[in-house]
């Protein structure tokens, strides 16, 4: 199977966008969800420390190729993973050996294609999905549990360095390209990657929550979570129900309330708001502050690894304007 080139993230840097567009035009062949047995071997492996590079990669082609289809596998769990858990994981070691499994391909592709977006933006996006996954909080809350994941997620040096060990072209696109000018974007796409610009345009989709619909998601997913754990530690006389129950409730309710914050209408939002005691505004919910340590980190390990291997100092002092007007933790 010939392979144009590997998409490998980051998150939150319009994947989903970018993967509608190579699922829905015929000139590519996309394997978004025929990459996933890979991306779980890789989470999975590094969690039990039995990690093989060799391990046979099973991919498959989310739509057959037609005749001269130019191949992309394209998966953001190459780059991150352990986001809804507020227990520590090795995602770096987890970024390493996703480099090495996909090095393998080395063969088939010489091309990597890592997307990337300002650093605060991008942290404040993560805050939404943590939520979005289940887990609930203010950005305090979040960044007290995930201020390490944040660090290895944007140690942008370490990621390129791992890849660029295994694959000669490892191109970096801002998220900003896409945003300000899309017909850019793709110019510059089609020469990083020899490949023809695309025939389709696609929605966008995968809109993040904001406002009150995300503070009420939030609030929804800290009662399940305080149900569940109520149930578990006050001794139910038939524990295997109980565990089953919570089992059950950890794996669907966090989807039935985020259905529902996405698409009920606005007096359903109001009512449910009401209900569950969440306020219209809440200035300090979304408030984001960093620590001096992080901010140093930034700009050693993800905008210096930008300006190392991107012209555009423009681009670069956007995000060093940005991580400077945040408030320290």
């Amino acid at each position: 199977m010939p392979v144009s080139f590997i998409h490998v993230g980051m998150m939150k840097t319009a994947s989903t966008y970018l993967q509608n567009v190579w699922l829905q035009d015929e000139q590519y062949a996309l394997a978004l969800g025929g990459a996933s047995e890979v991306v779980q071997y890789v989470r999975q492996s590094t969690l039990k420390g039995d990690f093989n590079p060799s391990h046979p990669m099973h991919i498959e082609l989310d739509r057959q190729p037609m005749k001269e289809n130019d191949v992309i596998i394209s998966s953001e769990g190459f780059s991150c993973g352990y986001l809804a858990t507020t227990k520590e994981r090795p995602l770096r070691e987890m970024i390493s050996n996703a480099a090495e499994i996909l090095g393998t391909l080395k063969k088939e592709t010489d091309s990597v294609l890592i997307c990337v977006r300002s650093p605060i933006a991008w942290m404040k996006s993560m805050h939404s999905q943590f939520i979005n996954e289940g887990e609930f909080g203010d950005w305090e809350r979040f960044y007290h549990y995930k201020e390490a994941f944040l660090k290895d997620a944007l140690d942008l040096e370490f990621m390129l360095s791992r890849y660029e060990q295994y694959f000669g072209n490892v191109v970096i696109m801002p998220f900003e390209y896409l945003k300000n000018d899309e017909t850019k974007f793709w110019d510059d796409f089609s020469s990083y990657f020899n490949l023809p610009r695309p025939n389709v345009e696609v929605d966008v989709q995968n809109e993040s929550l904001k406002g009150r619909r995300l503070r009420l998601l939030s609030r929804m997913n800290q009662l399940s979570h305080t149900l569940r754990d109520g149930l578990v530690s006050s001794n139910p006389p038939s524990p295997k129900e109980a565990l089953l129950l919570v089992d059950n409730d950890s794996k669907h309710s966090k989807w039935l309330h985020r259905r529902f914050c996405q698409h009920s209408s606005e007096d359903r939002v109001a009512e449910a708001c009401d209900l569950v005691g969440v306020q219209s505004e809440d200035d300090t919910f979304r408030k984001t502050c960093i620590s001096d340590a992080m901010a140093e980190w930034i700009e050693s390990q993800f905008i210096g690894a930008i300006e190392k291997r991107l012209n555009d100092q423009a681009l670069v002092e956007q995000y060093r304007t940005e991580v400077a007007w945040v408030s320290r933790c």
